[in-house]
């Protein structure tokens, strides 16, 4: 190979200045913080988000909903307790019902629907998950200490 034929190419070739590369580089570097910032707090979101819909539908729908059909007046109603008038095995069994029920509803919802967004996926997967922890943390309580919310339902049957 003779240098004339290496002259065409070495025309052919751009000039990369390195201070352009270096700069580039560096704004890259300086938006990956903010980029991971970013990402932890909408993770923290839809974690928090997700254990709040789980405890929702427990005391509200499950609980306050099946005291309401009962016709009972809810007398408390917090985050962690539950009170009304009427008290049966209906109202205690609803709230686990409940998480258990949408547990499934959104298990079948992510297996039939394709979601582009990665983030809506992964709250309605935590959704799931609180939910069914909280069923089976009832479930496990229940067996082990005889108390909570269904040894009601476990007399009955």
């Amino acid at each position: 190979m003779h240098f004339s034929d290496i002259t065409p190419l070495k025309r052919n070739l751009k000039t990369i200045d390195m201070r352009q590369v270096s700069e580039k580089k560096h704004d890259e570097l300086n938006q990956k913080p903010k980029d991971a910032l970013f990402h932890s707090l909408t993770l923290i979101a839809i974690g928090t988000i997700s254990y709040i819909i789980a405890d929702i539908v427990h005391e509200v729908i499950g609980h306050g909903g099946a005291c309401l059909l009962a016709g009972g007046k809810i007398t408390l109603l917090t985050s962690v307790y539950f009170r009304s008038e009427v008290h049966s095995f209906i109202t205690d069994t609803f709230g686990p019902l409940a998480n258990l029920v949408t547990g499934i509803l959104i298990w079948t919802l992510l297996r039939k629907v394709n979601y582009s967004k990665i983030y809506f996926q992964l709250l309605l997967l935590h959704i799931m998950t609180f939910n069914f922890f909280w069923f089976s943390w009832q479930c496990f309580y229940t067996g082990i200490t005889n108390k909570g919310e269904l040894p009601p339902v476990i007399l009955y049957l």
